[in-house]
């Protein structure tokens, strides 16, 4: 089964000129919310509630202008990109989306670019409905109290605060974004640095010929940002049906229980639309504090991680499964490095190959799970088939290997990528292992290292 076509590229994502608009966004709700909800960062500034609501209004005025024209003039600049390809279809002056190209089962067009929205979600010809809601502080959930949200607003009219090298807060959250952009993924978008963050960054330098480190210094970001077009670091999107209307199940711990359910689907929307922008549930709520995820209605407009990416600008030619690094790598045939994607491998108990040169046999999207406790955990048990979904213990791709019951896949839990262990797999998050997809095909090389 394959996934369903997806949208174009939503304007507003690339825009190299939507920066500063998107910046005076950020800043202006940044300052807003930490001025409500900080009062004793700023006990000597007396502000009436009046003020306060005028404040307001202002700021949600200045985020509806700023992306209303920032989309406006990406979809331009968009529109003859694709003019000069080929087409002859042109937007009116206040059209919001660009005609839908062609793709295939995979979600990506003829020149193998992944669709936009992350994880293929359908909606209005890929544009955001206009108004969106302001951005919500990110300080409140990542942050420390009154002090550090107001200390958040303030560095936001400066950017992003260099180097970046740990901890948690806005200018993680933005490098990671650019990161994921550039094909070097952090895992979970969340603003907390980790392992998988650093790694990144680390895969990130190299490939890049800067100096070795894991930290995000000038020239990284520098890099960083044109590497991804100076993306802003969230976008609005609006929810279409397929986002909210299900199905949703509750997945039990029992292999035997799951093998009696129709599909392992996601719980919940918000854990749908988390998977679907690279992050978890919370740091959406944090990103939309007015927003009911419990009583999601299609049309609603919420601000996401600008988290899409497109294919790498070389052919793949092998993979490198990095054992000690804990990464898989893309290199095309000169072995210069594509892309990088955190993992999590074998266990002592269920070790992944050492020293191996395997190939991919068959990509399988949405596979069906075969339990057998003989090979899982070496003990007699009774065999079940478990039904597809995000919620499979290998989430919804399978790409086999040269090498019985060895395969690069999915997880259910992606926050686990880069800290649990697996059965001696490769086991990626469902949005990393959905765009290698997209990239695999049978007979690649796939190398593993110690």
């Amino acid at each position: 089964m394959s996934p369903p076509s997806r949208p174009a590229l939503p304007a507003a994502a690339a825009a190299p000129g939507a920066t500063t608009a998107a910046s005076r966004v950020v800043a202006a709700a940044a300052i807003a919310i930490a001025l409500s909800l900080a009062p004793a960062a700023h006990a000597q500034i007396p502000v009436r509630d009046t003020a306060r609501d005028t404040l307001r209004d202002s700021v949600r005025d200045l985020v509806r202008d700023s992306v209303r024209d920032s989309v406006r003039d990406s979809v331009r600049g968009a529109w003859r990109d694709t003019a000069r390809a080929g087409s002859t279809a042109a937007p009116g002056d206040s059209a919001v989306r660009l005609p839908t190209p062609r793709r295939d089962s995979l979600g990506r067009d003829a020149g193998g670019r992944e669709a936009a929205v992350p994880g293929g979600a359908p909606g209005a010809g890929g544009a955001p409905a206009l108004p969106a809601p302001a951005p919500g502080p990110l300080a409140p959930a990542i942050g420390a109290g009154a002090g550090g949200r107001a200390l958040t607003a303030v560095r936001a009219l400066g950017g992003v605060r260099l180097p970046v090298a740990g901890g948690r807060g806005v200018d993680v959250f933005q490098v990671q974004v650019l990161l994921t952009a550039a094909g070097f993924s952090p895992g979970v978008v969340d603003g907390s640095w980790g392992r998988s963050t650093a790694l990144a960054v680390r895969a990130y330098r190299r490939a890049n010929a800067l100096p070795a480190g894991d930290a995000v210094d000038e020239a990284t970001y520098a890099r960083l940002a044109e590497s991804a077009h100076r993306r802003p670091a969230v976008v609005p999107y609006t929810l279409a049906a397929a986002d909210v209307r299900g199905p949703f199940r509750r997945i039990p711990g029992d292999y035997y229980a799951k093998a009696r359910l129709d599909c392992l689907c996601y719980e919940s929307a918000i854990e749908r639309l988390a998977e679907r922008f690279h992050t978890t549930p919370a740091t959406l709520r944090t990103l939309n504090p007015d927003v009911d995820f419990d009583a999601l209605r299609a049309g609603a407009a919420i601000v996401v991680p600008n988290t899409w990416r497109t294919a790498p600008p070389r052919e793949l030619a092998r993979l490198i499964v990095e054992g000690s690094a804990g990464g898989l790598r893309g290199e095309d045939a000169d072995g210069a490095l594509l892309f990088w994607l955190p993992t999590s491998l074998g266990s002592s108990a269920h070790p992944s190959p050492n020293e191996a040169r395997l190939r991919i046999r068959s990509v399988t999207l949405r596979p069906w799970y075969h339990y057998d406790p003989r090979v899982l955990s070496n003990r007699a048990g009774r065999r079940a088939d478990l039904p597809p979904g995000p919620n499979s213990p290998v989430g919804d791709v399978w790409i086999q290997l040269s090498r019985a019951h060895l395969g690069i896949h999915g997880t259910p839990e992606p926050s686990r990528i880069g800290v649990g262990t697996s059965h001696g797999c490769v086991r990626l998050t469902n949005w990393d292992a959905r765009w290698l997809a997209g990239l695999a095909r049978a007979g690649l090389e796939v190398l593993f290292q110690s």
